[in-house]
């Protein structure tokens, strides 16, 4: 189902959402940390999440661009994996790790 509001989607619509929502006003929102945001909610952890039957979008959510339309030729199962990867991928490009630089990943036992 989709909002009276929004005609950017449609039902049956194949999309992604970015589950983590700032304010979107606060300081740490407009320099682009929304995970420091005090009023920082997220998809499954704040809100019904991916293992729900359902999940409603917020509205909040839609206007600052957390729902992307997915490409015919990335599957479900590929889908799933951007949000985590994105993270990852967040993190390497902060951390600056260049050619020939020595790093240590952990991983939990």
């Amino acid at each position: 189902m989709v909002g009276d509001q929004e005609e950017r989607y449609r039902p049956g619509m194949r999309v992604v959402v970015a589950p983590n929502m700032g304010c979107g006003i606060c300081r740490l929102c407009i320099s682009g940390n929304t995970q420091l945001c005090m009023n920082y909610q997220a998809l499954g952890i704040h809100l019904d999440g991916g293992f729900a039957g359902y999940v409603r979008i917020p509205a909040k959510a839609v206007l600052r661009g957390n729902v992307m339309q997915l490409a015919q030729n990335v599957s479900f199962s590929e889908a799933a994996l951007a949000e985590p990867l994105s993270c990852v991928y967040s993190a390497f490009e902060r951390a600056a790790i260049k050619a020939g630089d020595n790093v240590l990943i952990s991983v939990p036992v």
